[in-house]
């Protein structure tokens, strides 16, 4: 007789013309590979022109890890500010897997970390990355929307940031005059002046002394 195996009612394979004696028995073997269309279960059958065996078989999906939201803090930034980017990544499977996450800025990686996300089949994690601006992400401009990009290998998301120039504000924290009540004319006065920069950008200021008659 011939013996055809199938999967999900579609032959895979018939070995024709297999004879067996009497109260004698015969072991065959039929493979097959499976392919995405076949989660999460395919249905196997061998039969002969007398019998039919039927099996039903889990089959996992891979893992997929898709991105399912970036949050940057803050949302818009100045040069020299840390900006941090909570990542939720899902795995879409149904098996373990690890990815590499990465960062981008304007197509150049600026933070990849190595197998960080390990996720089993079905689970959501946040993973956090960070950026501090520079003051050549402006391309010589006093702002602009700096595109970032998050990849985990099976997925991409990006974000817009808009970033400026760090400004500088120059505060005048504490004077002192000497002498500070009363000179004579031809006396030297000096005065003394702390000065902050409370901004937080660099810059160079002239400091002057007036004089009020």
């Amino acid at each position: 007789q011939s013996v055809e195996f199938t999967v999900d009612g579609e032959t895979q394979a018939t070995d024709a013309d297999v004879t067996i004696g009497g109260d004698e028995t015969a072991t065959g073997t039929f493979t097959y590979e499976t392919d995405s269309d076949d989660p999460p279960e395919i249905t196997t059958e061998v039969s002969t022109d007398d019998d039919t065996a039927t099996e039903t078989v889990a089959v996992n999906t891979p893992a997929e890890f898709q991105i399912n939201e970036v949050d940057p803090t803050p949302d818009a930034a100045v040069v020299g500010q840390r900006i941090t980017f909570d990542v939720s990544v899902e795995n879409l499977g149904d098996l373990t897997a690890t990815r590499d996450i990465t960062l981008i800025r304007d197509g150049e990686s600026v933070q990849t970390d190595l197998d960080l996300v390990g996720l089993r089949g079905g689970e959501t994690d946040t993973v956090q990355l960070s950026y501090v601006p520079v003051q050549n992400d402006l391309n010589g401009q006093s702002e602009r929307d700096v595109t970032f990009e998050v990849d985990v290998q099976d997925d991409t998301e990006q974000v817009t940031i808009p970033i400026e120039e760090a400004a500088a504000e120059f505060e005048i924290t504490e004077t002192t005059l000497t002498p500070d009540d009363e000179a004579a004319s031809g006396d030297e006065i000096v005065a003394t002046a702390t000065i902050e920069n409370t901004g937080t950008g660099t810059a160079e200021q002239s400091v002057s002394l007036v004089r009020e008659r």
